[in-house]
């Protein structure tokens, strides 16, 4: 636009100072609290997807395919043998973008301290590899005593609702009875290492953990029943995935972390609706704001424009100088709402608010804004589009009128 015209629009929004300024901080508002719920959403997803690969899903588990389409008929049915698993585990771990690849044994049956027994769904885990994909993550966090080490295999993790249930402490030695691969039934006693919550309540009331070598003793078994891999780069999931089926070969499968918790994306989408819903009401109130407070300035000036029409200057111009102002003032407003959002930002990153548990969950997580280039540039563009979009209605009717009809307006 000619220079002239933006000095004209620049005039016209600082000489209706008051209106003008409704507009803006209207649009500063909007534009702070939807990069607020934008930076909101960021963090919430990045940690649920931290607490489920860093929790223990990793990116990836790898499996014998026939476990991914069917169901077996005996424990470690379709399990993968110790020497095929240790081939890949090398082969994987140097790969550059594969920091860990650690082996585990899904195994079941009762575990009994006393006269008190109860059903477990237990993992045999390789402890070293198991703590180095879980360094960093609250979940799993033990309240009493610690992890199980490769010095003794007979001792095992118990869930909190497990210890619960059994009355058992860590020290306590309790009996572990399971079936075998073959059918059969076998019994071990273990020590209890440690008593830890996994931020799940359906899963700390039947979860345990041990060495990979005690179940497998306890089942009989010399095979495991998937590999749980951990990429370096974690948003990596999708990209990498290719690369990992050609190397596994056409006996195993993948499913990725999202497969096995498919609770995340229904997350997602129950927290994208609810966002974009409310996004919605707060566009609309700033259109219908600001479209209020131009309407206004537009009545006002109904002998301005119809001056400027006997002059020559044509609908068209009048329209986009009109439109103009309300780019100014969404231009403004935005910049002012990154302005919001930025003390909002620091303020709410340094208090240690602390938000109730979601659903499912046991434990509480802190009340985080994201700072996230990219929902600002949108929200701001959106505010800046709402202002000239706004101006240009709120002045549509009046520059359709005849120059005399607008000469003569009161």
């Amino acid at each position: 636009m000619n220079n002239k015209w933006f000095k004209i629009a620049w005039r016209s929004v600082v000489r209706n100072k008051r209106r003008s300024m409704t507009a803006v901080l209207t649009i500063a508002v909007a534009a702070a609290a939807m990069i607020a719920a934008y930076g909101f959403l960021t963090f919430t997803f990045w940690g649920l997807k931290t607490s489920i690969i860093q929790g223990g899903a990793g990116n990836y588990h790898i499996m014998d395919k026939r476990y991914i389409t069917g169901f077996e008929e005996t424990p470690l049915e379709f399990g993968i043998p110790n020497t095929e698993a240790d081939t890949l585990i090398e082969d994987l771990e140097s790969q550059m973008a594969i920091r860990l690849v650690t082996p585990r044994i899904t195994f079941a049956g009762l575990v009994s301290f006393g006269e008190i027994t109860a059903i477990f769904q237990g993992q045999g885990v390789d402890p070293k590899k198991e703590n180095r994909l879980r360094a960093g993550n609250p979940a799993g966090q033990y309240l009493e005593g610690r992890e199980v080490r490769g010095d003794d295999i007979y001792q095992v993790e118990l869930a909190q609702k497990v210890a619960e249930k059994l009355n058992a402490r860590v020290g306590d030695v309790v009996t572990l009875l399971g079936t075998t691969q073959f059918g059969g039934i076998n019994a071990i006693d273990a020590t209890i290492a440690g008593i830890y919550t996994t931020g799940v309540p359906e899963r700390d009331a039947i979860e345990i953990k041990a060495p990979l070598e005690f179940a497998q003793e306890l089942m009989e078994a010399d095979k495991i029943t998937r590999l749980v891999v951990q990429l370096k780069d974690m948003d990596a999931t999708d990209a990498y995935r290719p690369t990992l089926d050609s190397l596994i070969g056409d006996k195993n499968g993948t499913q990725t972390w999202y497969e096995l918790e498919p609770y995340f994306l229904a997350v997602q989408q129950i927290y994208y609706g609810i966002f974009t819903f409310m996004g919605i009401i707060l566009i609309t109130v700033v259109l219908l704001s600001v479209y209020n407070v131009l309407s206004t300035t537009v009545l006002e000036r109904v002998a301005e424009i119809g001056t400027l029409r006997a002059f020559g200057i044509s609908r068209s111009r009048i329209t986009r100088t009109f439109m103009t102002e309300g780019f100014i003032i969404g231009t403004i407003g935005s910049l002012l709402g990154v302005v919001v959002f930025i003390g909002l930002f620091i303020v709410m990153n340094q208090t240690d608010i602390m938000l109730p548990p979601p659903p499912g969950r046991s434990q509480p997580y802190p009340l985080l804004i994201f700072f996230e280039p990219e929902g600002i540039a949108v929200v701001s563009g959106i505010m800046i589009l709402l202002g000239g979009f706004a101006s240009m209605f709120a002045v549509r009717k009046v520059v359709k009128k005849k120059v005399v009809e607008q000469l003569h307006h009161v």
